[in-house]
Parts: structure tokens; sequence; C-alpha cells
């Protein structure tokens, strides 16, 4: 009697246990999915945000060259101004679309494949950045220079010049570090939901 008293009381333990175990890893599960979902949804944020300034920049590029337009440095950095706004906004589009397709209730091998694709993008547009950052820099100097201005608006182009470059590296270094923590996240998810 006593041994099939003892072996009903470590069956039910054996349950109790497993039931925990599932709870416990049911929580990892939706604290790792809040954790990708919070910082998916800041991507997508500050995606439609740069969709707005971009859409509000355009049209002052090009008022502005309507309006002061005439010397061919301040027209070329106005027309690659707009070139480099345009193919922001192409990127931002594609962006915004991938994040919009990472849904947890889908497979998370394709959530993995929409993160990288967003990835490439985003590597792209960098590329992008780095080539018309020191472009337009020395087309804003070129112009400075034929309108011999004064010592102020020196600095002021450079310390913009510096920010900008600051604000691109810092930038850089928090979107690798949430990247990959979201991929780690991702395949950590992956592995618990094939458990």
């Amino acid at each position: 009697m006593e041994l099939d008293d003892l072996k009903k009381a470590w069956t039910a333990l054996d349950n109790r246990l497993k039931r925990n175990e599932e709870l416990k890893e049911s929580i990892i599960l939706e604290m790792m999915q809040h954790k990708v979902d919070k910082l998916v949804k800041r991507w997508l944020y500050s995606s439609i945000f740069g969709v707005c300034i971009v859409l509000f920049l355009i049209p002052f590029v090009v008022y502005s060259l309507e309006k002061y337009g005439g010397s061919i440095w301040f027209n070329v950095l106005g027309y690659l101004t707009i070139i480099f706004c345009i193919a922001s906004l192409i990127c931002a589009l594609s962006q915004i679309r991938l994040l919009i397709k990472i849904d947890f209730t889908e497979s998370i091998s394709n959530n993995i494949i929409n993160l990288n694709k967003y990835d490439i993008s985003g590597k792209r547009f960098l590329i992008a950045v780095y080539f018309y950052t020191p472009i337009s820099f020395i087309l804003a100097a070129a112009r400075y220079a034929e309108l011999h201005v004064t010592l102020s608006l020196w600095t002021f182009l450079i310390g913009i010049g510096l920010f900008v470059n600051i604000f691109a590296i810092c930038t850089i270094k928090i979107y690798n570090k949430n990247f990959k923590s979201i991929i780690k996240s991702m395949n950590e998810i992956k592995e618990l939901k094939e458990e």
C-alpha cells in the first residue's frame, strides 16, 4: 500500500515539475517576444518618422533651388539632396514593409529572414549616407568659399558636419547592438518553440 502511495505521489510531483517547466518556458518565450516586438516597433516608428522628415525636406529643397539657385555648387548640392531624399524614401518604405511583416504567430524563420533583409537594406542606406555626407559637405564648403562667408558661418558648417558624423556613428553602434540582440532572441525563441 505504501509503495502505491509513493508511486502516486512521485507521479504527481513529476507532473507538477513538468507543468512548472512548461510555465517557465512560456514566460521566457513571452518575455523574449515582447523584447523583440518592442525593438521592432521602435525601428518601425523611427522609419515612419524618417519618411515624414524626408517628405517635408523635399519641398524645402525644391523651394531653395528655385529661390537661391544659380550657383553651380548650390544647384549640384540641391539636386544631389533631392536624389538622396528620394532614395531614402524608397529605402524607408521598403524597411517599413519588412518590419510590418514580423509576426510571432508566423514562422520564426520568416521573421529572421525579414530582419536580415531589413539589415541589408539598412546597410545599403548607410553606404549611401557615407557617400552623400562628405560630398554634400564639400559642395557646401565650395558654396561658402564662393560667397566669402564669415568665420561664424564656417564654424556653423563644421559644427553641423561634426554633429552629423557623431550622430551617425552613435546610431550605427546602437543599431548593431539592437540587431544582434534581436537575432539572438529570435534564435532562442525558435529553439524554445521547437522543443
